[in-house]
């Protein structure tokens, strides 16, 4: 790409430096060079060498740095709660979660009750996180209760957890709501799962982080 402004021009070897003082990482040259011919950075080629304009690697690293300070925490998302059939009138719950790069459904069998449904989905959500998470935290179940809002035509599940932190002494207690969509009011399995998932969430985003490269959050955060 040609550079046709007044901005001073730099090497590769020198942006490379410009580069690892503001993001403390330093792309290889090669991809220097792709980011010129993707648009990334302005720049130009002059006797089989490539140069980078100032202007544009500090408003690169700008709008990079400023993506990333705002960018979400990952999180994991609920797929589905099904519900089975099993002997003996009992009931497997069945709970879907997805990471950024994985997809887990795990089910507990329990008897065809409200509040031991309610039960099963919250603990099944529990193991479908600790299976992704691979045992990283531990969790136990204190409480899951659905609850009427007086005076209003609607519901919540309130789930209270306990979260051990197998790297610190300090065991966490956490409690998350979500509300009761109309058409699954009778058993709020749903609620169950995604109140689960509302109390663990943020304390949850530094395991479920994918590896991303910086290649890859350029790809996503800057236009082509």
């Amino acid at each position: 790409m040609s550079d046709n402004s007044t901005s001073e021009n730099v090497p590769l070897a020198e942006a490379q430096k410009l580069l690892s003082e503001s993001l403390n990482y330093t792309p290889d040259k090669e991809t220097l060079v792709e980011w010129i011919k993707l648009g990334y950075l302005v720049g130009e080629e002059r006797d089989s060498e490539f140069y980078i304009s100032k202007d544009s690697l500090a408003n690169f690293t700008e709008q990079l740095q400023k993506n990333l300070e705002t960018k979400r925490g990952a999180r994991l998302a609920l797929h589905a709660v099904d519900i089975w059939k099993r002997e003996d009138d009992n009931r497997a719950i069945a709970v879907t979660l997805a990471s950024k790069t994985t997809v887990v459904t795990t089910e507990k069998v329990c008897k065809e009750s409200n509040s031991d449904m309610l039960t099963a989905a919250a603990q099944a959500t529990l193991d479908a996180i600790t299976e992704i998470l691979e045992n990283k935290l531990s969790f136990e179940l204190v409480q899951v209760k659905h609850h009427s809002i007086s005076k209003m035509e609607q519901s919540l599940v309130a789930v209270l957890l306990n979260v051990d932190q197998k790297d610190s002494s300090k065991k966490l207690t956490l409690s998350g709501v979500a509300m009761v969509e109309a058409s699954t009011a009778s058993v709020p399995l749903q609620a169950a799962a995604r109140a689960t998932l509302n109390a663990l969430n943020r304390t949850l985003t530094p395991y479920v982080t994918p590896q991303t490269t910086w290649r890859d959050m350029i790809r996503k955060f800057l236009p082509v």
